[in-house]
């Protein structure tokens, strides 16, 4: 089975176990809770439950992922202000429940230089931000850049998802090996142009 193929499974089974969660009405909470936590503390992607979300009532599919963005930007700001404000106490808790402690020693170093660029990319890819969001905040990245770049990619992120999935609705899972190859392409780019970024010293 090919990455896509396995990739459109894994959506296809996320759907068919969230569905009771959207049919009950508390789709919403748990998106918010989702993106809030995904942002700082756990790696499970917000995407296939916001596509999930939006097949099931395509007319607000903007405030979907209105909630997916805001809430995920909370949650990176409590990641920020873990690692600005009390990193030390929460350092070998973290490296217990991450396993991200190599992870991390990189990104601290590649923060230096370009902390935009990479906060950018991780909240626009679906990379475990954890470690990501904590060394913005280790390091001392300025919050208002750092809000920018993360709001910014994941407003691009999850409108996009949202959007792709009310225009094509239902289509959406038959034809999601096509997205996945167009999602590729971009992530491609996206990275190509990160270090490009990076390597200019920005």
């Amino acid at each position: 089975m090919t990455l896509l193929a396995r990739l459109q499974t894994q959506i296809i089974r996320y759907w068919l176990g969230f569905k009771d969660i959207v049919v009950a009405g508390r789709a919403y909470p748990f998106l918010a809770g989702l993106s809030f936590f995904e942002s700082f503390l756990i790696a499970i992607p917000v995407d296939p439950f916001l596509a999930a979300i939006v097949i099931a009532d395509r007319t607000r599919w903007v405030y979907a992922a209105c909630i997916a963005t805001v809430s995920s930007t909370a949650g990176a700001l409590v990641g920020y202000a873990l690692g600005y404000f009390a990193f030390d106490l929460i350092r070998d808790w973290f490296f217990a429940v991450s396993e991200s402690s190599r992870l991390l020693q990189r990104i601290v170093e590649l923060f230096s230089e370009n902390a935009v660029a990479l906060t950018f990319a991780a909240a626009l890819t679906p990379i475990p931000n954890g470690p990501v969001v904590i060394a913005a905040g280790f390091v001392g990245t300025a919050l208002i850049w750092f809000l920018l770049a993360w709001v910014v990619a994941r407003a691009i992120r999850f409108f996009g998802v949202a959007y792709i999935v009310y225009a094509f609705g239902q289509d959406t899972l038959s034809q999601s090996e096509r997205f996945l190859n167009i999602a590729t392409i971009v992530l491609a780019l996206v990275l190509l142009g990160w270090f490009m970024i990076a390597a200019s010293g920005f």
